[in-house]
Parts: structure tokens; C-alpha cells; sequence
């Protein structure tokens, strides 16, 4: 919704820049709507799906937002792309659906620019290629380890646990557990 302000400095066309805020509206309440249902979500697979999904309507959204300028800066776009791509990285989600929305995203752009914007120097969109590929590729990595630390966290806080429990020797269960099933029982 934040770009609505760069919107009003760069559309002269008040009919466009009405339209173009309508469907930053229509995003920041989908946005809301995820919001609530993923409170009410317990299987992550479908909680993926859902972020990916949403995903997919904000790079849509962002699209059709680029046809109506009436004369893009390519430069400025892809700053906005960047920011997206951020964005989809902040959000968690499956690893491979961030980054497969990441890329859709950019080459959706990259081709909506080829055929839409005629004036673009060759340099300025060498340039954004470059630059948008080592935002992926860093947020990228940065994801994947995340990611990957946040399940090694998992598995040592689950044998922690296990530990906490249960004799490492015999692997029954001792008095802090049988404490933990007498209160669930309320049996003192």
C-alpha cells in the first residue's frame, strides 16, 4: 500500500491514479483477509499455499498497476520490484514457493517492460536484471538458512525434550513426566 505514495508523485492522471489505488485497496484487503485466515489454519501445507496464492495477486496486482502508468521509469519500477521481492522473502512460507514467486515476478516483469517500455537504454535494463538476480540470490540464501536453522532449533528443542522426560539410560519416562500426566489427569 506504501507505493500508493510514490503513485501520487509520478501519475499526473487523477482517473489512473483513482485506479491504481483501488487496486492497492483491493491488495492491503486481501492482505487483511489472509491476515485472519491463517489464524485459523493448523495444516502448513495449506498455510503455503495460501501465502503463495496471495503472493501471486500482489505480483499480478503490481502488473497491472505498471500498464496503467502512462510512461513508466524502468528504473523505478524495478525498485519497486525489488521491494516485492523483499517482501515475499519476509513472508513466511516454503522456501521454493518464495523463490518461485520471486522469479515469476521478475520475469514477468522483465518481459512486460521488453514489449511495453520502448524507450529503455540497454544498460538501465542490464542493470535491473543484475541488481533484481542478487537481491533473489541473497535473500535467497538468507531464507534457506533461516529456514534451515529454524528446523535444527526444532529438533533440538524436541530432544530436549525427550531429555527432560525420560531416562537417557533406560528411556522411561521419569518423576517430571509422571508429574506432567497427573496434572493432565488432576489426579494428586
Amino acid at each position: 500500500m506504501l507505493f500508493i505514495i510514490v503513485d501520487y508523485f509520478l501519475i499526473k492522471n487523477p482517473v489512473i491514479f483513482m485506479a491504481i489505488l483501488a487496486n492497492r485497496i483491493i491488495v492491503l484487503l486481501s492482505a487483511i483477509i489472509l491476515f485472519i485466515t491463517i489464524k485459523k489454519i493448523t495444516d502448513y501445507t495449506n498455510f503455503a499455499y495460501l501465502v503463495t496464492f496471495f503472493e501471486i495477486i500482489e505480483v499480478i496486482s503490481f502488473l497491472v498497476i505498471l500498464g496503467q502508468y502512462e510512461s513508466p521509469n524502468f528504473l523505478i519500477q524495478a525498485f519497486g520490484v525489488m521491494v516485492i521481492i523483499l517482501g515475499i522473502f519476509l513472508i513466511p512460507n516454503k522456501w521454493v514457493n518464495t523463490l518461485t514467486a520471486s522469479l515469476i515476478i521478475s520475469i514477468m516483469f522483465f518481459a512486460l517492460s521488453a514489449v511495453y517500455l520502448k524507450e529503455i537504454k540497454f544498460a538501465e535494463y542490464s542493470a535491473g536484471i543484475v541488481y533484481i538476480l542478487i537481491i533473489i540470490v541473497l535473500s535467497g540464501i538468507s531464507a534457506f538458512r533461516n529456514s534451515y536453522n529454524n528446523r535444527k532449533q526444532y529438533v533440538y528443542s524436541s530432544e530436549l525434550l525427550i531429555l527432560s522426560t525420560a531416562d537417557p539410560l533406560t528411556g522411561l519416562y521419569n518423576r517430571v513426566k509422571f508429574d506432567e500426566e497427573l496434572k493432565k489427569m488432576k489426579i494428586h
